[in-house]
């Protein structure tokens, strides 16, 4: 779709859903960025940060790109999926703890039974240890990282803006219907990773290796049948 009701192109109704969605985010706009992309190509997403470092008003921007998207959370008092649960839009476990093998089942369930488009864990444990003890490491390929310091511009922001950037309001005009999310998967879905693409991957794959980071082969064979447009990458923005 190149125009909206004749009047925006989909470039700029983007341009302008993204400045709504990173606004009061300075520092942090790769994260909404990124995330936005996952979510709408229904890639699972780790969201780490250290406690007060802004995780759940990510959360709270990206879900609000859509237009009544069906939500359901999971948190420590609901740890558990029990019964049968109707297929979401989007399903998010808050402080999610490698350690608790509650959470953790649920989570396998959903990736397992797909339940939900687009699946999010928002956790202060580092990554790598907390995907690999829960046995997910191979389910979960995007990490999104949130910095721990500010800069001096988002500290600026931060002691002079007056907005509350924990809720934003999204027009109906910019957010995005389910209709359109799943048309953007199938036209997303139809590109090709190029020569370079490959290239880059192949470097990654021989600098893993020397540095003795292990890549297993269900991992590769994971990433190759996502869409092939939104080759997953860990992502550190600190």
């Amino acid at each position: 779709m190149d125009t909206l009701g004749g009047y925006m192109t989909l470039p700029e109704r983007i341009s302008q859903l993204m400045a709504i969605l990173t606004k009061g985010l300075t520092d942090r706009e790769s994260i909404v960025q990124l995330g936005l992309l996952s979510i709408i190509t229904e890639q699972p997403v780790y969201l780490y940060g250290r406690a007060g470092s802004g995780k759940k008003v990510i959360l709270e921007h990206l879900t609000g790109a859509f237009r009544a998207p069906n939500l359901q959370a999971f948190g420590h008092r609901n740890a558990a999926i029990s019964g049968k649960v109707d297929p979401k839009d989007i399903i998010t476990f808050n402080s999610f703890e490698s350690d608790n093998a509650e959470m953790v089942h649920s989570v396998q369930i959903a990736l397992e039974e797909h339940l939900a488009r687009a699946l999010i864990l928002i956790s202060r444990e580092r990554p790598d240890a907390a995907l690999s003890k829960a046995g997910l490491a191979d389910s979960i390929h995007i990490v999104l990282t949130v910095p721990e310091a500010l800069s001096q511009d988002a500290l600026e922001e931060l002691l002079r803006g007056q907005d509350d950037i924990t809720k934003i309001q999204v027009p109906q005009g910019l957010a995005i219907s389910k209709e359109e999310w799943a048309t953007w998967l199938q036209e997303i879905q139809k590109v090709k990773i190029s020569d370079d693409s490959f290239a880059i991957i192949a470097n990654v794959a021989l600098e893993s290796e020397k540095n003795c980071v292990y890549i297993s082969a269900r991992r590769w064979r994971g990433w190759a049948s996502r869409p092939s447009g939104s080759w997953p990458r860990r992502m550190s923005n600190g």
